[in-house]
């Protein structure tokens, strides 16, 4: 997510750098359990969750999955991100858990 937030103009990385802080509770921000949607949307943005790989690229996040390689190879991520889901199930699920976290 560091290397995400680092390329751009100076604008555009202080905001990259807001966002995974708010959202992950990182640089001295709270951990805000309702905000799984935006979590979700922001590791989907930076190509992390398989369903947004397979968007852009269905040939290969195809033969990525069904051959446990990843297409960026950074290691385990896929396996620490969870099983990747058909169509838009992941953020329908993201959706209702921030929904219900919400009403606590």
């Amino acid at each position: 997510m560091l290397g995400w937030s680092l390329p751009g103009v100076r604008r555009v990385r202080r905001e990259r750098r807001e966002r995974s802080d708010i959202n992950f509770g990182l640089g001295g921000a709270p951990w805000v359990s309702e905000r799984v949607l935006e979590r979700y949307e922001l590791i989907y943005e930076i190509d992390l969750a398989l369903e947004a790989l397979r968007v852009r690229d269905p040939k290969a996040a195809g033969a990525s999955m069904s051959s446990e390689k990843s297409i960026r190879e950074p290691g385990s991520w896929t396996k620490q991100l969870g099983q990747p889901m058909a169509l838009d199930h992941r953020r329908i699920l993201a959706t209702a858990l921030g929904r219900l976290r919400g009403q606590t």
